[in-house]
This record gives structure tokens, C-alpha cells and sequence, in this order.
């Protein structure tokens, strides 16, 4: 969306969004004229999972705001001169990328930028394209999701959605009982399968919102993947959209085999290129102690009881932490990878 005073030098709109839907770039904005204590949007646009504003407030401040998934939302802002009543030929560059957003200015009287930060305000896009605006100063919205006609519209982006999983295991460790240690089991194992459930999650929504993001993946090595694990005929998936492909298809993102392949297939993401051996073998023992709790019992206290002895054993109530950090640890990284990515 433009302001009639707004100008882009673009040949077609298709140009606009090949542009904006990508982890980088940059836009010069013309505007011919903003009077002085008027709001005013003078642009906006969703690209992909990309959202760009620009606004003007009343108090005559410049705000570029910048959203995806992968980024969250930031904003750089620029308080123009009190003492201009009117702002006319002005020059405007927005740039970002993973690193930082920022906003160029410049006219025949002043000439200035500003750096990105992250926003109070979230934006974020429902399934139709519409932007929605998520929370405020003072105000934190945790658990996003809008349904509407029994269908989910909206939801947190994966990485909001792993902090909210570490919240959650938060407020269930910060709770107390009479019944003492078991009590400390039931909280630690609880907490244990959790994780590994937003873990999953997150694997899941992180791997579909990718390409929105302006990257690209190799569809025909993730078709050909998918097709050997289930039978599928191969025909019948090629005109998919990545998420119609994974909502077909229903791959186990728990699975650890599974989760490394679709990643090393679709984005050659290698996860053992990017956390250490040792680290992924800890992964991998939380994923097993949570199906043994499922599958055996919600009680089991020792996450390693099939090897002690030799082994020494270990608690569920002192592992929690430590698996707390692991995890952590590999989807911040693999998180920054996915920001990073070649086209």
C-alpha cells in the first residue's frame, strides 16, 4: 500500500515483491511532501512472511517497522526536526536483514539515519495476508493464536513458540508441594516431555516458514525423501506448497533421523555441523528417556536405568536443567543457521 505522495521506482508490483520477500535488501523511497503533526501510513506491503510499514506520527516521528518470523519485529525510528512545519523531497532508503533493520533520510535541509531495534509491537500475518497487530508498550501477548471458523488463522512464530515451551517449564518448576520428592519427579518428568514436545514444534514451524522468508529449498530431494518413507506417489506432490506437502505427508519432526534429514534435504542444514557430537548425544537420550515416560511410565526416575550399572545414575530432578540448556542451545543455533542461509 502507497500514499499518493509516496514513490517507488519499481517497474510492476511483481518487481515490489521479488524485493521485499528476501532476508536482505534495501528500498529507496521518494515522498514529496509530510506536513507536521499528521499520521499518516505512507507505506506498508507483506511480501512472503516478510511485513514492511512506514509511518508517520503526530509527533513527527519516522518509523520503519520491520517483521518476519525469523526476526521478530523491529522498529527504527527517526524524530524529525521540530522546528520543519513542512518535510518536502525527501529521500528515504529502508534496509534489513538478519542483523539489523535501518532507515536513511535525507532532503536539502538534513540528513540522518537510524538503526533498528526490537519493537514493544509485534506484527505478524494471518492466512489470508492481513497484518495483525500483536500486543504493545506495556502490554505482552504470550500463546498468540486466533481461529476463526474452527480453522487456526494465526499462530506464534516457531522461535516465540520454544520461549513460551521455556516459560512454560518455568512456571511448572516454580511450583511447590507437601508430597516432596515425588512430587519433584512428577514435576521434572512433566517438564522433560514438554521439552521434546517444543522442541518438536518448533522443528516443525521453523522448517515451513523458511521459504516465506525469501529462501529457497530443494523441493525435489524432499519430495524423493518423503515418497521412500511413506508410499506416496510422486506426481501427486509436486504442485504442493511446502506446508500442503508437510501436512500430507505428517513426517515425525520428533524423530531425530527424520527432523536431520527433511533439514539436510530441503536446506542442507547438517546438524552435526553446527552443534557438537556430544551435545546431539544429549538431545537424543531426552528423547529417549520421553518415550520411555510415555511408553512405560510417567514415574521412571533415572533417565539413564538401562545402563546403571555400569553407568552412574542420573535423576530426572537434576537432568532437567541440564537438558533445559542443551536444547536451548541447539535451536539458538540452528535457528541463526536457518537466518543465514544460501540461495
Amino acid at each position: 500500500m502507497l500514499n499518493d505522495q509516496v514513490f517507488i521506482r519499481i517497474n510492476n508490483t511483481n518487481e515490489l515483491h521479488d524485493i521485499l520477500c528476501s532476508p536482505k535488501g534495501e528500498l529507496p523511497i521518494y515522498i514529496e511532501e509530510i506536513k507536521k503533526d499528521f499520521e499518516i501510513q505512507l507505506f506498508q506491503q507483506v511480501s512472503g512472511s516478510h511485513i514492511f510499514q512506514l509511518i508517520h506520527t503526530k509527533d513527527n516521528e519516522l518509523l520503519f517497522y520491520h517483521s518476519s518470523p525469523g526476526t521478530k519485529t523491529r522498529v527504527a525510528s527517526l524524530h524529525l526536526l521540530n522546528n520543519q512545519v513542512i518535510l518536502q523531497n525527501i529521500n528515504l532508503v529502508i534496509t534489513w536483514s538478519p542483523q539489523n533493520i535501518a532507515l536513511y533520510f535525507k532532503n536539502s535541509k538534513w540528513m540522518s539515519h537510524a538503526d533498528g531495534k526490537k519493537s514493544f509491537i509485534h506484527f505478524q500475518t494471518d492466512d489470508k495476508g492481513n497484518i495483525i497487530q500483536i500486543g504493545d508498550k506495556g502490554i505482552e501477548v504470550k500463546g498468540l493464536r486466533i481461529i476463526s471458523n474452527n480453522q487456526l488463522v494465526i499462530s506464534s512464530s516457531a522461535i516465540n513458540t520454544w520461549e513460551e515451551t521455556l516459560e512454560t517449564i518455568k512456571t511448572l518448576k516454580s511450583g511447590k508441594s507437601e508430597l516432596g520428592y515425588p512430587y519433584e519427579v512428577s514435576i521434572a518428568n512433566v517438564s522433560l516431555i514438554t521439552l521434546v514436545s517444543g522442541f518438536e514444534t518448533y522443528l516443525k514451524k521453523r522448517f515451513i516458514e523458511i521459504p516465506d522468508e525469501g529462501y529457497k529449498f530443494n523441493k525435489q530431494e524432499l519430495i524423493k525423501y518423503l515418497t521412500k518413507r511413506k508410499n506416496f506417489n510422486i506426481n501427486d506432490l509436486h504442485d504442493l506448497t511446502l506446508k500442503q506437502l508437510i501436512d500430507k505427508t505428517d513426517p515425525n519432526f520428533q524423530n531425530w533421523d527424520i527432523s536431520k534429514n527433511l533439514y539436510n534435504k530441503a536446506y542442507g542444514i547438517k546438524f552435526g555441523e553446527i552443534n557438537s557430537s556430544s551435545l546431539i548425544e544429549e538431545i537424543k537420550k531426552c528423547l529417549n528417556f520421553r518415550h520411555r515416560l510415555i511408553h512405560v511410565s510417567l514415574n521412571i526416575e533415572i533417565v539413564n536405568e538401562l545402563n546403571v550399572p555400569p553407568e552412574e545414575p542420573i535423576f530426572s530432578t537434576n537432568y532437567l536443567s541440564f537438558a533445559l540448556k542443551n536444547f536451548d542451545e541447539f535451536i539458538q543455533k540452528l535457528h541463526n543457521k536457518t537466518l543465514y542461509l544460501e540461495n
